[in-house]
């Protein structure tokens, strides 16, 4: 997966996620928008393997999150 984060972590500036083959659901990108909203102390932490762990436990989060509510759904 080939995401680049971009923004000016000096300032509450515009924050942006663009890829060239992005390779998650819509639900996936939803869940690390709302995280890194609500916990704008976390946006620095992408530009290390922490952040890396962080965001791979996001999307795996998101994931098992939907796929629960397909596997409801099909009772």
């Amino acid at each position: 997966m080939n995401i680049l984060f971009s923004g000016d972590l000096t300032h509450q500036g515009r924050w942006t996620i663009s890829s060239h083959h992005l390779g998650l659901p819509y639900t996936g990108l939803d869940a690390l928008m709302r995280h890194f909203g609500a916990h704008p102390e976390d946006r620095p932490l992408l530009s290390s393997p922490e952040g890396v762990t962080l965001v791979a436990r996001i999307l795996e989060d998101a994931r098992a999150h939907l796929t629960e509510g397909a596997e409801e759904g099909a009772d």
